[in-house]
């Protein structure tokens, strides 16, 4: 229980920091949790309690493979909070699961420690909460659904240790297949490094002077690995296909090695306060200060064995060169080299430390005040140095507030030498210490995403007059249509999701599962789009609206004239407009239909063309004249095609 609510509660209290509501009217959302993976609640959220397929939805994208998006975003079975949430709170509903899967980070890190070492300490406790505030865990708490494969994988490896030690492999089997339906991208990570762990836990725990238990623990690797994935399938498998046609499945092999950065720059990594690497930089690779000391001391305890800290030490390295050389980096990302969000293996190295810190942590005693004192100068020194030596060295800050708690933990880890205090009192005292360390890590990492990247505010998103009368707007069109299909957008847009943050058909989307074809298509008809896996209602026509089924248009704010639609509502918040040409669901079109392409270029050649081929009138659009003229007070520059400014 303290390694799930210390590390949930420092968390809550940071959140707390910057305004999140019931303290003020902020929530926890952010950068892609505000966008994309908030929408997609929403949207099951409305299918959970309306009954509705879990396949298909209208919701955005004039219409979207659901199956896939649910694997990649929504499959965690913790989502099934948000069904005692209103709407109007489920950015409070985020914020719980945040909060409760960080939570089961720091316990199942602990259940992993409890049964490896069969055994139960404070000081796991110290470890465990190390892990699950990692800069890993709070440069990307946000990613919501990444967050369950950093609780399931202690759980996994438990399994793991426990089948090859001991023959037991209920745990190991349930773990993967529940680790690989929640999020099979980030399982994907986990899986990798699993297979790594295994050689570490086969030539621990087995050896070949008994070929008999060594070739049975394969074998029983093999078959669970096996039975645990193939449980998944059911999700997994049809995902897979569908991934096929995404923009990430095209990216080629690397044909030159290259080394990414200096392998002393990871040292600077492990100091406290610097800041979250979320679109580009360096691996998140903090997990406590403890950490200077504990690397040092498990390599030279003799009390620990020397095969085990080999194998730890080979994976270690492994682990640091995967990071620094781009091969390996495009191999551990399924092929890929991510666009922002770097080093998404980066938890891994976070556990594989933390595990090889605690057995260091045990053999605390064993070692001189002097010794100890020798580390916390070597620690120090590397500090320092690295201002000097770092690519990118650390701000003032960071090493002042390093250093001093160098210099307590230095103070605490030669307790256990006096007499006067006891075992559990000295692990007490660190564990304080250790509070302490995240307080501060956890409130100023917030701090810097919340100025980088800037947490939002519940009203106008979910809550709030405006969207209360958008809901309600909403179910008076529904209710005029009956059976009738139609689509409809809200302008100016809250997210790029939008018809799935309100449940309406529209025609904007914006995920990772998105097919790439229909992205191209819609950009070169002219709408907004990055070009990877998002178009958004930005840039459309009354022929697109109409082509497209787009009968409605509600307006947040704004002046703008609508000379052919038609003004159905109005009030202080909202305005809604009727597109009296929007056509059916479906139409007929000549055959020339099939010839067509949308092609790069003019969006308005596009759309002539299309509507050409649909029902053979030509030049729907026309360029108009223009008039010469002088102007000293602006400047015209072109940003492609698309866009003027």
């Amino acid at each position: 229980w303290l390694a799930f609510g210390i590390p949930a509660a420092l968390l809550l209290l940071g959140f707390f920091t910057r305004g999140v509501f019931p303290i003020a009217n902020r929530n926890v959302l952010t950068i892609d949790l505000f966008h994309q993976y908030a929408p997609f609640l929403a949207e099951l959220q409305h299918k959970l309690k309306a009954g509705e397929s879990l396949l298909y939805s209208w919701s955005g994208g004039l219409g979207v493979n659901f199956y896939a998006l649910f694997a990649y975003y929504l499959a965690s079975p913790l989502n099934l909070l948000i069904l005692l949430f209103p709407p109007a709170y489920l950015t409070e509903a985020v914020l719980l699961l945040v909060v409760v899967k960080i939570g089961l980070a720091g316990a199942c890190f602990y259940r992993f420690l409890a049964g490896v070492h069969r055994k139960d300490s404070l000081l796991m406790v110290v470890l465990s909460s190390f892990y699950a505030l990692s800069a890993f865990s709070m440069a990307y708490y946000w990613n919501i659904m990444w967050l369950d494969t950093l609780f399931l994988l202690p759980l996994l490896l438990l399994g793991l240790v426990r089948m090859v030690r001991d023959g037991r492999w209920l745990l190991y089997t349930l773990s993967l297949a529940l680790l690989i339906y929640s999020n099979y991208y980030m399982a994907f990570f986990a899986c990798l490094f699993t297979g790594l762990y295994f050689l570490v836990c086969l030539f621990q725990y087995q050896t070949l002077a008994r070929p008999g238990p060594f070739f049975a623990a394969i074998g029983r690797t093999v078959l669970f690995t096996a039975l645990g994935a193939g449980l998944s399938a059911v999700l997994s498998l049809p995902t897979f296909f569908s991934l096929q046609a995404t923009s990430a499945a095209g990216d080629a092999f690397p044909v030159d090695w290259q080394h990414l950065y200096d392998l002393l720059d990871y040292m600077g990594q492990h100091y406290l306060l610097q800041p979250p690497a979320i679109r580009s930089g360096m691996p998140n690779l903090y997990a406590g200060i403890l950490l200077l000391f504990l690397l040092p001391l498990y390599v030279l305890s003799r009390r620990l064995s020397v095969k085990e800290k080999l194998l730890n030490l080979s994976l270690f390295v492994f682990l640091v060169i995967s990071f620094n050389v781009n091969v390996f980096n495009f191999i551990w990302h399924g092929l890929h080299f991510p666009n922002q969000l770097p080093y998404r293996n980066a938890f891994v190295y976070v556990f594989l430390v933390l595990t090889m810190a605690y057995p260091a942590l045990e053999e605390v005693p064993s070692f001189s005040g002097r010794q100890i004192g020798g580390l916390a100068l070597a620690a120090a020194g590397s500090v320092l140095l690295a201002q000097k030596v770092l690519a990118s060295p650390p701000s003032w800050l960071t090493v002042l507030v390093t250093l001093l708690f160098i210099v307590l933990y230095a103070v605490l880890l030669t307790l256990p030498h006096s007499r006067s205090i006891s075992r559990f009192d000295w692990s007490r005292a660190l564990l304080i210490l250790v509070v302490v360390e995240l307080a501060v890590h956890v409130f100023v990492s917030l701090h810097m995403i919340d100025l980088a990247e800037s947490l939002s505010n519940r009203d106008g998103y979910l809550d709030g007059r405006q969207v209360a009368e958008i809901r309600q707007e909403l179910k008076r069109i529904d209710r005029e249509e009956g059976d009738g299909f139609y689509r409809l957008e809200v302008q100016p847009p809250r997210t790029t999701n939008d018809p799935f943050l309100y449940s309406y058909r529209g025609i904007s989307i914006f995920a990772s599962t998105m097919q790439t074809k229909p992205v191209t298509f819609f950009e070169n008809l002219g709408y907004h789009s990055n070009g990877i896996n998002s178009y958004k209602y930005e840039g459309s026509t009354l022929v697109l609206d109409s082509l497209f089924g787009l009968k409605y248009l509600i307006r947040r704010s704004g002046e703008q004239v609508y000379d052919l639609l038609q003004l159905q509502a109005q009030t202080d918040q909202i305005t809604t407009y009727r597109n009296p040409y929007a056509l059916s669901f479906g139409l007929l079109g000549s055959e020339a239909l099939l010839d067509w392409q949308s092609g790069p270029g003019s969006p308005f050649d596009a759309q002539n063309r299309l509507f050409e081929a649909l029902s053979g009138e030509k030049d729907v659009f026309r360029p108009l004249t223009t008039d010469e003229g002088e102007l000293n007070n602006l400047s015209f520059t072109s940003k492609g095609s698309h866009q003027f400014a």
